[in-house]
């Protein structure tokens, strides 16, 4: 009897500490913000003192192999060698679903950007960006969250294969914002607003050449906006 208890007490100790590794999540042991500052290591400093410098990641919000991810942008541009976000940048420009190589030089593409702003209406990316603190930033994989100080706003995004979903907290008593912005540097791309469906669709056509010479490709994504309020 003492030995089948004593067995019993084993197993269920294994399968209780089974069941805790499994609930155990890794995704807060990684900060996505890594690789978007300079390096400080002799051998970046051998490579130059501009993009080489940097890992050239971001901040992204995906799942595995997705065909699209979502980032913050302070870097309002789509030319090459040029991250949609950096760790030295003071304002948030807005949530850019992006097509950038992680690591690469290549430029982004086919990008649109989202932004939540209250009070007086600011669309231009230098004008409605707003200061943020590294400090009020959470950046992983899977959700990533700011304080647009700016706004009193407070930003949270996760990604899927082909979406995302966003909740942005209003926390002033004043007129509210959703800007959505085609990133075309050519200024392409167009807006359709469908007043009974409550939903925006954002058509931006890619003008990204990969190899030097090449024509662009004839691609164009469109992207269907959903917004609920409470």
């Amino acid at each position: 009897m003492k030995s089948t208890l004593s067995y019993l007490l084993i197993i269920c100790s294994l399968f209780t500490a089974c069941i805790g590794h499994q609930e155990e999540s890794l995704l807060f042991y990684v900060d996505t913000r890594t690789g978007t500052a300079p390096s400080a290591t002799h051998t970046a400093e051998l490579f130059g003192k501009n993009t080489e410098e940097y890992g050239q990641t971001l901040p992204a919000v995906l799942e595995p192999n997705g065909m699209n991810f979502w980032t913050p942008q302070t870097q309002d541009t789509e030319a090459k060698c040029k991250a949609p976000y950096y760790y030295k940048d003071t304002k948030i420009q807005g949530f850019r679903n992006s097509h950038w190589i992680v690591g690469g030089c290549t430029q982004d593409y086919g990008s649109m950007t989202l932004m939540p702003v209250s009070g007086t209406l600011k669309y231009l990316p230098q004008d409605r960006g707003s200061l943020f603190s590294h400090q009020e930033e959470t950046a992983t994989p899977a959700y990533y969250s700011v304080l647009l100080k700016d706004y009193s706003i407070f930003a949270e995004m996760t990604g899927r294969s082909r979406s995302a979903i966003f909740r942005f907290t209003y926390n002033q008593p004043e007129d509210a914002y959703l800007i959505v912005n085609p990133n075309s540097d050519e200024g392409k791309g167009y807006i359709e607003i469908d007043t009974i469906k409550n939903r925006y669709a954002d058509t931006i056509p890619s003008t990204a050449s990969i190899k030097a010479g090449e024509n662009p490709p004839d691609t164009t994504g469109t992207l269907s906006l959903n917004i609920k309020m409470k």
